[in-house]
C-alpha cells in the first residue's frame, strides 16, 4: 500500500517531534545506542539519526533534517552533528 507523502510542513514537524524525543531525558536514560554514538561533547552526526526507521521513513535527506531542528528548543545543530540543547556532553558515555 501507498503512504501518503506529507506536506512540507507536516514533514518538518514531524521530523522535530520524533528527534526531539530522541534527545529528550526519558529516552536519553534508556538509549544506551544513542549515546554511545556521541562524541565527547555530546554530536552524533544527523547520518546517524537519519539512519534510525522512524526518520528515516520520513526522509532521508539530512539537510531536511537539519534545517527542520534549527529553531527547536529540544535539539542544537552544529554544521552537520546533533546534541541535546544545554546538558549535552552530560549525557555522552
Amino acid at each position: 500500500p501507498l503512504v501518503p507523502v506529507p506536506d512540507h510542513a507536516s514533514l518538518r514537524q514531524m521530523l522535530v517531534k520524533q528527534i526531539e524525543y530522541y534527545f529528550s531525558v526519558e529516552n536519553l536514560c534508556r538509549d544506551i545506542f544513542l549515546r554511545s554514538n556521541m562524541d565527547h561533547q555530546g554530536f552524533i552526526p544527523v547520518s546517524t539519526i537519519a539512519s534510525f526507521n522512524r526518520v528515516r521513513s520520513l526522509t532521508s535527506d539530512t539537510s531536511i533534517i537539519l534545517d527542520a531542528l534549527r529553531n527547536s528548543a529540544v535539539v542544537e545543530v552544529q554544521g552537520d552533528r546533533l546534541r541535546k540543547r544545554h546538558d549535552g556532553a552530560s549525557w555522552a558515555l
